[in-house]
C-alpha cells in the first residue's frame, strides 16, 4: 500500500519526466529556430537536469520500495517462525 511519502514522491518525478518530454517536444518544434548559441546549450542543460532529477527520484522511490517490502519479508518469516515454534510446543 503507498503511504503519502510514496504518492508525493511519485507526482515529483512525473513533474520532471513530464517537463523534460515537453522540453524535448519543445526543443526540436517550436524553439528550434529560437536556440542558438548560449540559449541553447542552456536550455539542454536544464533539459538534461530536469531528466537527471527525474532519475534520481525513480531510483530513490526503487529504493524505498524495495526495502520497504524486504522488512515485510523479514516480518512475515519471523510471523511464520513463530506460529511453528509454537505448534511444536
Amino acid at each position: 500500500m503507498l503511504t503519502k511519502g510514496d504518492k508525493i514522491r511519485r507526482k515529483f518525478g512525473l513533474f520532471f519526466i513530464c517537463t523534460a518530454v515537453l522540453m524535448v517536444i519543445w526543443g526540436f518544434t517550436a524553439l528550434k529556430e529560437r536556440l542558438q548559441g548560449v540559449s541553447f546549450l542552456a536550455y539542454w542543460l536544464t533539459c538534461l537536469l530536469f531528466v537527471t532529477i527525474a532519475i534520481y527520484i525513480a531510483l530513490w522511490d526503487f529504493w524505498v520500495m524495495m526495502t520497504r517490502e524486504r522488512r515485510e519479508q523479514i516480518e512475515k518469516l519471523r510471523e511464520a517462525l513463530k506460529q511453528d515454534e509454537s505448534a511444536d510446543s
